[in-house]
């Protein structure tokens, strides 16, 4: 076979660089999109924009390092952003992102076409500091906190793309920024024209909110300390399992990206493989093989280097560089020769061996899982499980047949998990649909996210003798990852909509773990998308939580360690955090629940599926796409892990104790340690779930901690004050052995469902759902989406699920409105409801329900007397927009403890009517420091109650858009809506 000549070089020029060791990064510092891309990617205009958003000083319970916002702070790394988007420009106004003004890095990306060669300038403003890069050189750097300022830089550019990059932070004080440029040709600067600056289209921009996670200024936490691991744990010596490589191979040699692994014992591993490609919303085509992959125990005989470079980043270009690409890959297949090279090393000990990967079967459809059973090879495809069989014993699989099917797949991300089998019957699990892509929706859902047919986030069972399926459980979102551990059914789920952060679940039947389907009308499902199984029991809280960015970001796989100091404990992987984490489990009150530690990392990929294999090697096997689902942008590797014998000092377990924890390690501490206070820290926190993608914590508390160490120096008992059941409690032990060997990780996050001694607990409803309304029949203030928007995030950093509803229609129907905790109603004006409407929200209320009126909600039902007793009072009139001043009458509730005892600003004051006895008025107006008050001295503007069995709080404030940008206006929201969800008394 000869080599392929250049013309088809560009035709596999991308796919092929997927196969080649090309430079990554970490997020923040080299973040841009790159070449290892497939050639059906499109390009957009524009600019791609990541926020970040840090720990602000009224954060509550989260200490901002000292120094954080005087430079550009160094974000680490395996942290997904708050806001990832595309813009138009690299800009940002005075009023921030989305909402966000405060403490913040942002950064933005793309691709810089130049026509013309030549010097060009760069003019980057800002307040506060920013810096400028083009193809990895750094050209500006503006990074101090500072007001708005300019600062200049040039570079000689040749025609082409280029990669730009610009990173920016804001601190407390004003915001801004600005990207311009000066041409060769030109005289003066100037925007940078939109149609020269395009970024990669059709990417799933994964967000999650909360604060994230800085480096402290000019100290950097220790791996394993705040930030993941970077080694390989002791126990384990990596062996990476590669492919041999010739110009006759190239570029098709094998590319493990491994989607399940099945270890069939003589040397031979079973593998699933295919080529994600999550920028392509709708894929039915066969994308994935199955291979038998032989020599995966034999013994390292060369060496590779399969460490992650991180020194720079590939670049993003445009599709239509064919030149440029084909140069691309004659130099990446020098470099392919080079490494080959490298395996005739003989100064260092050999890390590789040389496998074989053969294709046994084809014409799967994302196939994520294959499974070894009585000769039998089990594969979870698309839409069915196929059983493959070597009826004649030749040694190929002539059989093959569908055994489960039935389900349907109408989103890219409708994946089907596993297959386990256990005493007869085989399981499976069902991811639920990212976005509507293929669906023209019709009736939008008041309760849950994203259109799903039949049994999506379920987990089936199949008896193998009868084929009978049955759906077992449900509310699953993306259950990656389906495993046994000591005969029990266990699954890994990734957190988004409804999963505030990422899971390990202990499945038992007839139960629901959390994540809700929406009843959808669309042109695919014309009668309804279907909820998901089993959502009318409460959610079942997970084994262990594995918090976002922590300790976890897409757990994957799982398998139960069986010898050594850590038999009977769990090692997770994770597609995009990386390496593996332990999870020890315990029972209390007939429910598991237990502890995540830090393991190892040192891999050459994401970790995404783990096999056993010869006397006691553990396979592992990654995979990664291009830009959101990868860890470093790694997309491929396979490995093996040998036991060692050897360990390192580190947190061996966490259990609970009726007053606390007990913490052991896996060598003696010095008695001295295991009493200092200051080597312990202690926090608890819970999540509140909403239809969101991902969640913060909430009710973060540091626990005041009493040490009492065991007389061998294996363990310390924490007896912590105000350990609550339902939390997550992170403890950080900071200490080293007798021998001075300091802790392989010192944190640990145990989830306490249940606490020994007490009676078994049953979860908290977190689940806090509002419906804002802004039907109007009279005047409609130009406010109304602004506020929404502001409600919307006002919603989200509290942890309140929201639903907006611009007719009562909508919500005001049977079934929907007891959905809700409470109802909002924003700048509504006139009779809106009809009489059965006006029924049903009286039995709202006479249920517990609560009502938050806000500024016209008092120019709303003016001949419902009911009403006029909810909201408190009817609208009488106003004078112009003006600035008053408010005396603050009641500092201790929620909506305005903030506040000093006199507050100034500017609103359309109202003159209000016919007001209710009974109310608790937080604010009135002080009449002589504005014009146009018909109340005298007693003119109440923000006030509460609790009302025939709910709860009602109204403020006269909102009439203007400016009064949504106010921060302590939004803090009085927030309280507000706390107060009438129930969340804070």
């Amino acid at each position: 076979m000869t080599m392929p000549s250049r013309n088809g070089f560009l035709k596999c020029a991308l796919a092929t660089l997927a196969a080649i060791a090309l430079p990554t990064s970490t997020l923040h510092a080299q973040d841009v999109a790159d070449d290892r891309v497939a050639p059906d990617v499109e390009f957009q205009p524009g600019v791609s924009l990541e926020l970040f958003q840090g720990p602000t000083p009224d954060d509550e319970g989260i200490e901002v390092p000292k120094g954080t916002w005087t430079y550009l702070p160094v974000l680490l790394e395996g942290q997904t952003p708050n806001v990832s988007v595309v813009v138009d420009r690299i800009a940002i106004e005075s009023d921030g992102i989305e909402g966000m003004t405060r403490c913040y890095v942002a950064e933005f990306t793309a691709n810089l076409q130049i026509d013309e060669p030549g010097n060009y300038q760069f003019l980057l403003t800002s307040d506060d500091g920013s810096q400028f890069w083009i193809n990895d050189e750094m050209i500006i750097d503006h990074g101090m906190a500072h007001g708005m300022t300019s600062k200049a830089g040039a570079i000689d550019l040749e025609a082409g793309q280029h990669a730009i990059r610009v990173s920016y932070f804001q601190a407390l004080g004003g915001q801004g920024l600005s990207l311009e440029w000066q041409p060769p040709s030109a005289t003066e600067f100037g925007v940078i024209p939109n149609d020269r600056l395009t970024t990669e289209a059709g990417l799933t921009r994964v967000v999650s909110p909360g604060p994230k996670r800085f480096a402290p200024a000019g100290k950097m936490p220790r791996p394993g300390d705040g930030r993941p691991l970077v080694d390989m744990h002791p126990m384990w010596k990596v062996t990476s399992l590669v492919t041999p490589f010739t110009e006759k191979n190239f570029p098709d040699v094998f590319e493990p990206k491994m989607t399940g692994m099945a270890y069939l014992g003589d040397n031979r591993l079973v593998a699933t493989v295919f080529d994600p490609r999550n920028a392509v919303p709708k894929s039915n085509e066969p994308n994935g093989k199955l291979y038998l992959i032989e020599g995966v125990d034999d013994p390292a005989d060369i060496w590779t280097d399969a460490s992650v470079d991180l020194s720079a980043a590939p670049i993003l270009r445009g599709p239509d560089e064919q030149e440029r690409i084909a140069r691309e890959v004659d130099k990446q297949l020098e470099k392919r020769r080079a490494s080959e090279a490298l395996k005739n090393r003989t100064d260092v000990e050999p890390n590789a061996v040389e496998i074989k990967a053969t294709v046994i079967a084809e014409g799967f459809t994302n196939p994520l899982g294959v499974l070894a059973h009585e000769g039998s090879l089990y594969v979870a495809d698309r839409d069915a499980i196929t059983r493959l069989a070597d009826t004649d014993g030749d040694g190929s699989y002539d059989l093959r047949e569908v055994v489960a099917s039935g389900w349907k797949s109408d989103n890219y991300h409708h994946f089907t998990f596993g297959p386990v089998i256990r005493d007869g019957y085989l399981y499976a699990t069902l991811s639920t649909a990212v976005g509507a892509h293929g669906h023209k929706v019709t009736e939008w859902p008041t309760f849950g996210i994203t259109p799903n047919g039949p049994h999506r986030g379920s987990v089936l069972e199949l008896n193998l003798e009868t084929g009978e399926i049955d759906w077992i459980a449900g509310g699953f979102r993306t259950p990656n990852g389906l495993f046994l551990h000591e005969g029990e059914l266990f699954v890994g789920d990734n957190q988004g909509g409804w999963l505030p952060a990422n899971e390990l679940n202990h499945i038992r039947p007839g139960r629901f773990y959390g994540h809700y389907n929406g009843r959808y009308v669309t042109n695919l499902y014309p009668e309804g998308t279907s909820l998901s199984d089993f959502s009318d029991e409460p959610i079942t809280p997970p084994a262990v939580y594995l918090p976002t960015s922590q300790i976890a970001n897409s757990p994957t796989d799982g398998v139960t360690l069986t010898d050594g100091p850590f038999a009977g404990h769990l090692l997770m992987s994770d597609v995009k955090l990386g390496g593996l984490r332990r999870i020890v489990l315990e029972e209390v009150n007939g429910e598991l629940q237990g502890v995540a530690l830090r393991h190892s990392q040192g891999f050459s990929v994401g970790l995404n599926r783990l096999a056993w294999g010869k006397d006691g090697s553990l396979l592992v096997g990654g995979i990664g796409e291009r830009r959101s689902w990868s860890w470093k942008r790694t997309q491929q590797g396979l490995q093996r892990l040998d036991p060692t014998g050897e360990t390192a000092f580190e947190i061996h377990s966490v259990s609970a104790l009726p007053d606390g924890l007990r913490v052991r390690f896996t060598e003696p501490v010095d008695q001295e340690q295991l009493t200092d206070i200051g080597r312990f820290e202690v926090q608890q926190w819970h999540y509140r779930p909403t239809a969101d993608y991902g969640g913060r914590a909430f009710g973060i508390e540091r626990l005041p901690a009493k040490l009492t160490p065991a007389s061998d120096g294996m363990s310390v008992d924490l007896q912590l004050s105000g350990m609550k059941h339902h939390r997550v409690i992170h403890v950080r032990a900071d200490v080293q052995s007798m021998s001075g060997e300091p802790i392989w990780s010192p944190e640990a996050w145990y989830t306490m469902n249940q606490i020994p001694g007490t009676p078994h607990q049953a979860p908290p409803d977190f689940v806090t759902r509002v419906a804002v309304l802004t039907e109007t029949k009279g005047f409609r203030h130009g406010n109304i989406d602004e506020g929404v928007q502001a409600i919307k995030l006002l919603c989200r950093e509290n942890g309140i699920d929201m639903f907006r509803a611009d007719e009562s229609e909508l919500l005001f129907k049977p079934g929907v409105l007891e959905s809700f905790d409470a109802v909002v109603f924003f700048n509504t004006t006139g009779d809106i409801l009809d009489d059965d409407e006006q029924q049903q929200f009286e039995a709202f209320i006479r249920a517990g329900g609560g009502f938050m009126g806000i500024h016209a909600a008092t120019d709303t039902e003016h001949d419902w007397d009911w009403y006029r007793r909810l909201v408190g009072g009817q609208f009488a009139g106003h004078p112009k927009v003006q600035s008053a001043l408010l005396d603050v009458l009641d500092r201790s509730h929620p909506s305005t403890r903030h506040l000093d005892a006199t507050w100034e600003r500017s609103d359309e004051w109202y003159n209000f009517k016919n007001m209710a006895t009974g109310l608790n008025v937080l604010m009135e107006l002080d009449t002589t420091s504005y014009v146009g008050s018909t109340m005298g001295d007693d003119h109440p503007i923000a006030w509460f109650h609790e009302f025939d069995g709910g709860r009602s709080w109204y403020t006269g404030g909102g009439h203007t858009k400016a009064a949504f940008k106010e921060r302590d206006f939004l803090k009085h929201l927030a309280g507000g809506l706390r107060w009438v969800t129930k969340i804070e008394d």
